[in-house]
């Protein structure tokens, strides 16, 4: 009997949401609900909704450019949330 070792997801994200504030500032608009997703490596996976349900926030927080309000960001197994060293999204020159 083979033991098959655990693998951390490609990437994975846990409780992503995302806030912002209003345009007068009074009033705070989520355009990101928590947000649990795995993508296993291999996996094809396409985001799809109607204009302005945050489907370009969501990419932007995956590739670093945008921080999530809160929950975390795994690639690879390592964290990604905050992490300024992260090379997904980020040209380092």
């Amino acid at each position: 009997m083979a033991i098959k070792a655990q693998v951390a997801p490609s990437l994975e994200l846990l409780g992503i949401t995302k806030a912002f504030d209003g345009e007068k500032g009074d009033k705070t608009v989520s355009v990101l609900h928590p947000l649990t997703l795995k993508v296993e490596k291999g996996q094809f996976v396409s985001i799809i909704g109607p204009s302005r349900c945050g489907k370009t926030t969501l990419l932007k927080i995956i590739a670093g450019l945008e921080n999530p309000s809160a929950g975390q960001i795994f690639i690879d197994g390592n964290k990604a949330t905050h992490n300024k060293n992260r090379k997904i999204g980020r040209a380092h020159v």
